[in-house]
């Protein structure tokens, strides 16, 4: 997916609505916008955290471990060797996870993302 492909899917699991013919978006708050005004899913870690809370609790533990699959792909369970447990030096890099990762994640938890 493009970056912008990205962004839009991720508005629009955010609530933010397409008019259709237009280039305005209908904001969840209300009133409308312009595409250029959607938050910045892919670059921005605030935008990002706000995408992530507005999952289900049972859809944040889904995120959860589809951001682990992403930034440590040797965890990801396996027919032949289950789950590996991430060691200490993944803790770093999900802490550090970027937005573009955790968007990933986000795509793939509400079934949304499509392999380039």
């Amino acid at each position: 997916m493009t970056p912008e492909q990205q962004r839009i899917a991720i508005a629009e699991a955010c609530g933010w609505r397409h008019i259709k013919g237009k280039k305005r978006w209908n904001a969840p708050t209300g009133g409308w916008d312009y595409l250029s005004s959607l938050p910045n899913y892919i670059d921005d870690l605030n935008a990002m955290n706000e995408a992530v809370m507005s999952l289900s609790a049972m859809d944040r533990i889904a995120w959860r471990k589809e951001l682990q699959y992403i930034i440590a792909p040797d965890t990801k369970p396996s027919k032949v060797r289950g789950i590996k447990i991430m060691g200490e030096k993944h803790y770093d890099q999900w802490f550090n996870a970027t937005a573009a990762q955790r968007a990933e994640a986000f795509l793939r938890t509400i079934g949304k993302w499509v392999e380039p």
